[in-house]
Protein backbone atom coordinates (compact mmCIF):
# COMPACT_ATOMS: atom_id res chain seq x y z
CA UNK A 1 0.00 0.00 0.00
CA UNK A 2 1.45 2.87 -1.22
CA UNK A 3 -0.51 5.36 1.93
CA UNK A 4 1.01 5.34 4.84
CA UNK A 5 -1.70 4.94 8.06
CA UNK A 6 -0.76 7.61 10.79
CA UNK A 7 -3.32 7.40 13.16
CA UNK A 8 -6.58 5.02 13.65
CA UNK A 9 -9.24 4.52 15.75
CA UNK A 10 -12.81 3.59 15.75
CA UNK A 11 -13.98 6.71 14.13
CA UNK A 12 -10.97 8.55 11.78
CA UNK A 13 -7.78 7.46 9.73
CA UNK A 14 -5.41 9.87 9.03
CA UNK A 15 -2.83 8.91 6.26
CA UNK A 16 -0.34 10.67 4.33
CA UNK A 17 -0.76 10.41 0.34
CA UNK A 18 1.82 10.45 -1.34
CA UNK A 19 2.57 12.50 -4.11
CA UNK A 20 1.50 11.06 -7.57
CA UNK A 21 -1.42 8.46 -5.98
CA UNK A 22 -4.89 10.49 -6.79
CA UNK A 23 -6.96 10.61 -3.20
CA UNK A 24 -9.89 9.61 -5.13
CA UNK A 25 -10.45 8.77 -9.08
CA UNK A 26 -12.82 7.32 -11.31
CA UNK A 27 -10.59 6.16 -13.53
CA UNK A 28 -10.98 2.30 -13.96
CA UNK A 29 -7.83 0.67 -13.25
CA UNK A 30 -6.17 3.15 -11.71
CA UNK A 31 -5.26 2.80 -7.64
CA UNK A 32 -6.02 6.21 -5.19
CA UNK A 33 -6.30 6.40 -1.79
CA UNK A 34 -9.48 5.63 -1.44
CA UNK A 35 -9.28 2.17 -2.73
CA UNK A 36 -6.06 1.48 -0.91
CA UNK A 37 -7.96 2.03 2.31
CA UNK A 38 -10.93 0.22 1.63
CA UNK A 39 -9.00 -2.68 0.94
CA UNK A 40 -6.82 -2.57 4.03
CA UNK A 41 -9.87 -1.65 6.21
CA UNK A 42 -11.37 -5.09 4.20
CA UNK A 43 -9.25 -7.06 5.86
CA UNK A 44 -7.60 -5.31 9.02
CA UNK A 45 -11.06 -4.53 10.97
CA UNK A 46 -10.45 -4.57 14.28
CA UNK A 47 -6.61 -4.81 14.11
CA UNK A 48 -5.97 -1.27 15.19
CA UNK A 49 -5.68 0.30 19.39
CA UNK A 50 -9.12 1.95 19.49
CA UNK A 51 -7.67 4.07 22.82
CA UNK A 52 -11.10 3.85 24.02
CA UNK A 53 -12.67 6.52 21.80
CA UNK A 54 -15.73 5.03 20.03
CA UNK A 55 -19.74 6.49 19.94
CA UNK A 56 -20.94 9.65 19.51
CA UNK A 57 -20.33 13.06 18.21
CA UNK A 58 -18.48 14.51 20.88
CA UNK A 59 -20.40 17.38 21.42
CA UNK A 60 -21.88 18.83 24.83
CA UNK A 61 -24.78 17.32 25.77
CA UNK A 62 -24.37 14.38 23.13
CA UNK A 63 -23.89 11.95 25.78
CA UNK A 64 -21.50 9.77 23.53
CA UNK A 65 -24.42 7.96 22.22
CA UNK A 66 -24.06 6.07 19.08
CA UNK A 67 -24.45 7.47 16.25
CA UNK A 68 -26.22 10.44 15.52
CA UNK A 69 -24.97 13.64 14.64
CA UNK A 70 -25.85 15.33 18.10
CA UNK A 71 -27.51 18.24 16.07
CA UNK A 72 -31.05 19.32 15.93
CA UNK A 73 -33.40 16.80 14.53
CA UNK A 74 -30.89 14.32 14.44
CA UNK A 75 -32.51 12.08 17.60
CA UNK A 76 -29.40 10.52 17.43
CA UNK A 77 -30.75 7.26 15.69
CA UNK A 78 -28.40 5.55 13.57
CA UNK A 79 -27.26 6.21 11.08
CA UNK A 80 -28.46 9.55 9.34
CA UNK A 81 -26.75 13.22 9.32
CA UNK A 82 -28.93 14.95 11.15
CA UNK A 83 -29.15 17.23 8.43
CA UNK A 84 -32.31 18.67 6.92
CA UNK A 85 -33.93 16.41 4.52
CA UNK A 86 -31.50 13.50 5.40
CA UNK A 87 -34.63 12.15 7.23
CA UNK A 88 -31.89 10.12 9.51
CA UNK A 89 -31.90 7.56 6.78
CA UNK A 90 -29.00 4.82 5.82
CA UNK A 91 -26.86 5.60 4.37
CA UNK A 92 -24.27 7.86 5.57
CA UNK A 93 -23.61 11.32 5.24
CA UNK A 94 -24.16 11.99 1.58
CA UNK A 95 -20.33 12.69 1.57
CA UNK A 96 -18.90 10.60 -1.75
CA UNK A 97 -16.69 7.61 -0.58
CA UNK A 98 -18.67 5.04 0.21
CA UNK A 99 -22.20 4.41 0.91
CA UNK A 100 -22.37 0.80 3.48
CA UNK A 101 -23.78 -0.92 1.33
CA UNK A 102 -23.36 -4.65 0.12
CA UNK A 103 -22.26 -5.08 -3.26
CA UNK A 104 -22.79 -9.04 -3.15
CA UNK A 105 -19.44 -9.78 -2.21
CA UNK A 106 -21.45 -10.99 0.92
CA UNK A 107 -19.78 -8.13 3.13
CA UNK A 108 -20.50 -4.70 3.69
CA UNK A 109 -18.75 -1.95 1.64
CA UNK A 110 -15.87 -0.41 4.37
CA UNK A 111 -17.53 2.97 5.25
CA UNK A 112 -15.08 5.73 4.15
CA UNK A 113 -16.06 8.64 4.21
CA UNK A 114 -14.10 11.75 2.25
CA UNK A 115 -13.63 14.60 3.38
CA UNK A 116 -11.04 16.68 1.98
CA UNK A 117 -8.71 15.72 -0.72
CA UNK A 118 -4.98 16.80 -2.26
CA UNK A 119 -3.89 16.96 -6.01
CA UNK A 120 -2.60 13.84 -7.38
CA UNK A 121 0.49 15.49 -7.61
CA UNK A 122 0.77 17.24 -3.92
CA UNK A 123 1.65 14.93 -0.85
CA UNK A 124 0.31 15.33 2.68
CA UNK A 125 -2.21 14.46 5.62
CA UNK A 126 -5.54 13.37 5.02
CA UNK A 127 -8.76 12.62 7.55
CA UNK A 128 -11.22 9.91 6.43
CA UNK A 129 -14.35 8.90 8.74
CA UNK A 130 -14.57 5.82 9.41
CA UNK A 131 -18.87 6.19 10.07
CA UNK A 132 -21.16 8.37 9.06
CA UNK A 133 -21.68 10.50 12.37
CA UNK A 134 -17.66 10.86 12.13
CA UNK A 135 -18.20 11.91 8.78
CA UNK A 136 -20.74 14.81 9.60
CA UNK A 137 -19.03 16.34 12.03
CA UNK A 138 -15.63 16.60 10.61
CA UNK A 139 -17.62 17.72 7.93
CA UNK A 140 -19.05 20.71 10.02
CA UNK A 141 -15.75 21.28 11.04
CA UNK A 142 -14.18 21.88 7.82
CA UNK A 143 -16.91 24.36 6.49
CA UNK A 144 -17.05 25.78 9.59
CA UNK A 145 -20.47 25.18 10.55
CA UNK A 146 -19.06 23.89 13.81
CA UNK A 147 -20.09 25.86 17.14
CA UNK A 148 -15.99 25.33 18.45
CA UNK A 149 -13.77 27.53 17.06
CA UNK A 150 -10.91 24.97 16.44
CA UNK A 151 -12.51 23.75 13.72
CA UNK A 152 -10.39 22.54 10.69
CA UNK A 153 -6.97 23.86 10.50
CA UNK A 154 -4.77 22.70 7.56
CA UNK A 155 -1.05 24.13 7.03
CA UNK A 156 1.17 23.39 3.45
CA UNK A 157 5.01 23.80 2.50
CA UNK A 158 5.65 25.00 -0.73
CA UNK A 159 8.72 25.71 -2.83
CA UNK A 160 8.41 28.73 -5.08
CA UNK A 161 10.01 29.90 -8.14
CA UNK A 162 11.07 33.59 -6.75
CA UNK A 163 11.57 35.41 -3.66
CA UNK A 164 8.95 38.02 -2.54
CA UNK A 165 9.35 41.64 -1.47
CA UNK A 166 7.19 41.25 1.67
CA UNK A 167 8.10 37.82 4.10
CA UNK A 168 3.91 37.68 5.26
CA UNK A 169 1.22 38.57 3.03
CA UNK A 170 -2.45 37.73 2.08
CA UNK A 171 -3.79 36.59 -1.45
CA UNK A 172 -7.41 37.57 -2.40
CA UNK A 173 -8.09 36.32 -5.64
CA UNK A 174 -11.46 35.51 -7.54
CA UNK A 175 -10.89 31.83 -8.95
CA UNK A 176 -13.47 30.12 -11.29
CA UNK A 177 -13.21 26.32 -12.70
CA UNK A 178 -12.69 25.73 -16.46
CA UNK A 179 -12.98 22.41 -17.79
CA UNK A 180 -10.52 21.81 -21.61
CA UNK A 181 -10.06 18.99 -23.83
CA UNK A 182 -6.14 18.10 -23.83
CA UNK A 183 -5.67 15.46 -26.37
CA UNK A 184 -8.24 13.28 -25.83
CA UNK A 185 -9.12 13.37 -22.19
CA UNK A 186 -10.55 16.28 -20.39
CA UNK A 187 -8.52 18.70 -17.78
CA UNK A 188 -9.65 20.61 -15.24
CA UNK A 189 -8.16 24.41 -14.05
CA UNK A 190 -8.49 26.83 -12.08
CA UNK A 191 -8.72 30.45 -13.43
CA UNK A 192 -8.10 33.51 -12.31
CA UNK A 193 -10.91 35.98 -13.27
CA UNK A 194 -9.69 38.51 -10.50
CA UNK A 195 -8.95 40.30 -7.86
CA UNK A 196 -10.49 41.09 -4.78
CA UNK A 197 -9.94 45.33 -4.56
CA UNK A 198 -8.72 44.78 -0.74
CA UNK A 199 -6.12 42.28 -1.93
CA UNK A 200 -2.70 42.14 -0.24
CA UNK A 201 -0.85 42.35 -4.16
CA UNK A 202 2.25 39.86 -3.81
CA UNK A 203 2.90 40.16 -7.79
CA UNK A 204 3.50 43.57 -8.01
CA UNK A 205 5.79 42.63 -5.10
CA UNK A 206 8.61 39.84 -6.77
CA UNK A 207 12.01 40.54 -5.51
CA UNK A 208 14.66 40.06 -8.38
CA UNK A 209 17.00 37.78 -7.91
CA UNK A 210 20.07 36.84 -9.31
CA UNK A 211 19.61 33.46 -10.36
CA UNK A 212 20.01 34.51 -14.37
CA UNK A 213 18.05 32.37 -16.69
CA UNK A 214 15.62 30.86 -14.42
CA UNK A 215 14.44 34.17 -12.74
CA UNK A 216 10.69 34.52 -12.61
CA UNK A 217 9.34 37.49 -13.46
CA UNK A 218 5.10 38.41 -13.45
CA UNK A 219 5.10 39.38 -16.78
CA UNK A 220 6.55 35.37 -17.30
CA UNK A 221 3.80 34.02 -15.11
CA UNK A 222 1.01 36.03 -15.82
CA UNK A 223 1.27 35.48 -19.79
CA UNK A 224 1.93 31.64 -19.71
CA UNK A 225 0.97 29.99 -16.71
CA UNK A 226 -2.74 31.86 -15.25
CA UNK A 227 -5.31 33.75 -17.19
CA UNK A 228 -5.89 37.54 -16.93
CA UNK A 229 -9.70 38.10 -16.68
CA UNK A 230 -9.81 39.00 -20.19
CA UNK A 231 -8.52 35.81 -21.74
CA UNK A 232 -9.85 33.15 -19.65
CA UNK A 233 -7.31 30.58 -20.79
CA UNK A 234 -5.36 29.36 -17.37
CA UNK A 235 -2.27 29.52 -19.58
CA UNK A 236 -3.65 26.51 -21.47
CA UNK A 237 -2.05 26.33 -25.18
CA UNK A 238 -5.38 26.07 -27.10
CA UNK A 239 -6.82 23.01 -28.54
CA UNK A 240 -8.12 22.91 -32.65
CA UNK A 241 -12.48 22.67 -31.64
CA UNK A 242 -11.52 22.16 -27.89
CA UNK A 243 -12.86 25.44 -26.08
CA UNK A 244 -12.51 25.68 -22.28
CA UNK A 245 -16.06 25.12 -20.41
CA UNK A 246 -16.67 27.75 -17.61
CA UNK A 247 -17.68 25.49 -15.04
CA UNK A 248 -18.12 27.84 -12.45
CA UNK A 249 -18.91 32.34 -12.63
CA UNK A 250 -16.31 32.40 -10.04
CA UNK A 251 -15.48 32.38 -5.44
CA UNK A 252 -13.25 34.03 -3.59
CA UNK A 253 -10.18 32.71 -2.77
CA UNK A 254 -7.93 33.85 0.40
CA UNK A 255 -5.04 32.17 1.64
CA UNK A 256 -1.66 33.65 3.52
CA UNK A 257 1.69 32.81 3.64
CA UNK A 258 4.86 33.51 5.26
CA UNK A 259 8.78 33.04 3.75
CA UNK A 260 10.17 30.89 6.34
CA UNK A 261 13.69 30.73 4.28
CA UNK A 262 15.11 31.88 0.73
CA UNK A 263 17.59 30.63 -1.65
CA UNK A 264 19.03 33.63 -3.69
CA UNK A 265 21.53 31.44 -5.63
CA UNK A 266 18.83 29.37 -7.47
CA UNK A 267 15.55 32.37 -6.56
CA UNK A 268 13.21 29.84 -4.81
CA UNK A 269 11.71 30.65 -1.14
CA UNK A 270 10.39 28.54 1.06
CA UNK A 271 6.45 29.67 1.81
CA UNK A 272 4.03 28.92 4.80
CA UNK A 273 0.79 29.02 3.23
CA UNK A 274 -2.25 28.29 5.36
CA UNK A 275 -5.86 28.57 3.17
CA UNK A 276 -8.48 30.72 4.41
CA UNK A 277 -11.04 29.61 1.82
CA UNK A 278 -10.56 25.83 0.21
CA UNK A 279 -11.35 26.16 -3.67
CA UNK A 280 -10.12 24.08 -6.49
CA UNK A 281 -6.14 24.29 -7.45
CA UNK A 282 -6.29 27.32 -4.89
CA UNK A 283 -2.57 27.21 -3.73
CA UNK A 284 -1.25 26.26 -7.19
CA UNK A 285 -2.83 28.93 -9.33
CA UNK A 286 -2.92 32.15 -7.07
CA UNK A 287 0.67 31.77 -6.09
CA UNK A 288 1.19 31.34 -9.80
CA UNK A 289 -1.04 34.47 -10.56
CA UNK A 290 1.24 36.55 -7.69
CA UNK A 291 4.31 35.71 -9.31
CA UNK A 292 6.36 33.03 -7.67
CA UNK A 293 4.77 29.71 -9.33
CA UNK A 294 5.28 26.53 -7.36
CA UNK A 295 8.56 24.52 -8.43
CA UNK A 296 7.77 21.32 -10.37
CA UNK A 297 4.10 22.60 -11.19
CA UNK A 298 3.49 21.75 -15.04
CA UNK A 299 0.30 22.95 -15.35
CA UNK A 300 0.29 26.25 -13.93
CA UNK A 301 4.08 26.98 -13.69
CA UNK A 302 6.04 29.40 -16.16
CA UNK A 303 7.85 27.82 -18.74
CA UNK A 304 10.87 29.49 -16.63
CA UNK A 305 9.95 27.60 -13.56
CA UNK A 306 9.46 24.53 -15.80
CA UNK A 307 12.82 25.02 -16.84
CA UNK A 308 14.17 25.10 -13.10
CA UNK A 309 12.13 21.79 -12.12
CA UNK A 310 13.54 19.89 -15.08
CA UNK A 311 16.84 21.14 -14.48
CA UNK A 312 16.85 19.90 -10.49
CA UNK A 313 15.03 16.85 -11.12
CA UNK A 314 12.17 17.88 -9.54
CA UNK A 315 9.10 15.49 -10.26
CA UNK A 316 6.23 16.22 -8.38
CA UNK A 317 5.37 19.99 -7.35
CA UNK A 318 6.59 21.49 -4.35
CA UNK A 319 3.71 21.23 -2.27
CA UNK A 320 3.17 19.30 0.76
CA UNK A 321 0.00 19.60 3.41
CA UNK A 322 2.21 19.20 6.53
CA UNK A 323 0.07 19.61 9.41
CA UNK A 324 -3.62 19.02 10.28
CA UNK A 325 -5.37 19.54 13.31
CA UNK A 326 -9.00 18.91 14.27
CA UNK A 327 -10.99 18.05 16.78
CA UNK A 328 -11.90 14.19 17.49
CA UNK A 329 -15.68 13.54 16.55
CA UNK A 330 -16.28 12.04 19.73
CA UNK A 331 -13.87 12.75 22.49
CA UNK A 332 -13.35 16.47 20.85
CA UNK A 333 -9.89 16.66 22.07
CA UNK A 334 -7.71 18.21 19.79
CA UNK A 335 -5.94 16.21 17.34
CA UNK A 336 -2.52 17.32 15.76
CA UNK A 337 -0.30 16.26 13.07
CA UNK A 338 2.64 16.71 11.62
CA UNK A 339 5.09 15.44 8.62
CA UNK A 340 8.16 16.49 6.91
CA UNK A 341 7.94 16.73 3.19
CA UNK A 342 9.49 14.16 1.05
CA UNK A 343 9.70 15.39 -2.17
CA UNK A 344 13.56 16.51 -2.97
CA UNK A 345 12.52 19.97 -3.42
CA UNK A 346 12.74 20.66 -0.26
CA UNK A 347 15.57 19.60 0.33
CA UNK A 348 17.33 22.84 -0.55
CA UNK A 349 16.16 24.59 2.75
CA UNK A 350 16.83 23.83 6.73
CA UNK A 351 13.62 25.22 7.77
CA UNK A 352 10.79 23.28 7.67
Amino acid sequence: MLTEIVYEDKEVLVVRKPAGLATQTARVGQQDVVSELKNYLRHSAGSFVSNDISGGCGKPGSGGKAYGCGKPGSDGKAYGCGKPGSGGKAYGCGKPGGNGKNHGSGKAEPYLGVIHRLDQPVEGLLVFAKNRAAACCLTEQLQGQDEEENGFSKHYHAVLCGIPARNTGRLTDILSKESVMVGTHREYRAVVNGVAQEADILRENVRPTDAGSVRISPTDVASVSVSSANDGSAGIPSVPGHSGENLSSGHRAELEYEILQVREAEGLSLADIRLITGRFHQIRAQMAHAGTPLLGDMKYGSEASKALARGLGVRYVALCACSLEFRHPVSGKRMEFRIEPKNPAFSFFSQL
